[in-house]
């Protein structure tokens, strides 16, 4: 019979035939076959426009739904959470659900129509609850810094459970007003010009909003150089010659006066 395009119907006949001598029927039963196309299905986050991932920090989510169908009606529309049937949502537009910790969550949602015809779509969000993980390995706390120079050494990384969200931000304040962006860095100096104590900070971000901090605290020694008041150092030759020149032509001024 072909290819028939959904939404559409097809009417026909059906015949009883025989093989013996009653191979004549020439009045049919009539049916109609309608080909339906699949619900359509709206299945997303509040704020979220489209895609089937997403990650979050947060303790809890709305899920926000619409289902339609060309012909005949929606019959069933159920959720599901990790093959786990959360309820029916038919006579709803959204749904909350509260999380019970970091992990992946995957949503599926099931709509079937009068006509018997079916239809999934599915949402994995993946929930990210853990700050990541940040250290300094050099130098040690109350390390002397001498001179005013100082390298630090430090590492980071992600602490998601069931994916790699990844880290976004990665800064260090100085302690004495200046902030550095130290992403994708692990190593990093910085000169200090007053001595003192400081304490060093380093924030990481991660991808979700999670962050985490760890601190160093330093004693600075900038030295001290003192200024000069350059009493009782001889004069500069310029100076002398400049004087020598001055006298001369005073001298002879004098003897003009004098002839």
């Amino acid at each position: 019979m072909g290819v028939f395009k959904a939404n559409t119907s097809i009417e026909y006949y059906f015949y009883s035939l025989y093989l013996d001598s009653q191979f004549n029927e020439t009045t049919g039963i009539r049916d109609t076959i309608i080909l339906d196309s699949k619900p359509i299905i709206s299945f997303t986050l509040r704020h979220i426009v489209n895609g089937h991932y997403f990650y979050t920090r947060a303790g809890n989510i709305t899920l926000t739904f619409e289902f339609s169908t060309l012909r005949g009606k929606i019959n069933n529309a159920t959720l599901f959470m990790n093959n786990t049937k959360l309820g029916s949502v038919l006579k709803q537009s959204n749904f909350n659900y509260t999380f019970s910790g970091s992990g992946l969550y995957n949503f599926t949602l099931f709509v079937n129509t009068s006509l018997n015809v079916n239809s999934t779509e599915w949402l994995v969000i993946v929930v990210d609850q853990n700050k990541p993980l940040v250290s300094i390995t050099s130098p040690t706390n109350n390390t002397v810094v001498n001179n005013g120079y100082l390298e630090l050494f430090f590492t980071y990384s992600d602490n998601s459970t069931g994916s790699d969200t990844g880290i976004l931000q990665v800064l260090i304040d100085w302690g004495d007003g200046v902030q550095t962006d130290a992403t994708n860095l692990t190593r990093l100096d910085h000169t200090y010009y007053k001595s003192g104590e400081y304490t060093i900070v380093i924030t990481v971000f991660d991808k979700v909003g999670n962050n985490n901090t760890v601190s160093l605290l330093v004693t600075v020694n900038v030295p001290v150089i003192s200024e000069s008041t350059n009493q009782g150092a001889p004069l500069p030759t310029t100076v002398i010659v400049f004087a020598l020149f001055v006298a001369a032509i005073l001298t002879l001024r004098r003897k003009n006066k004098v002839r």
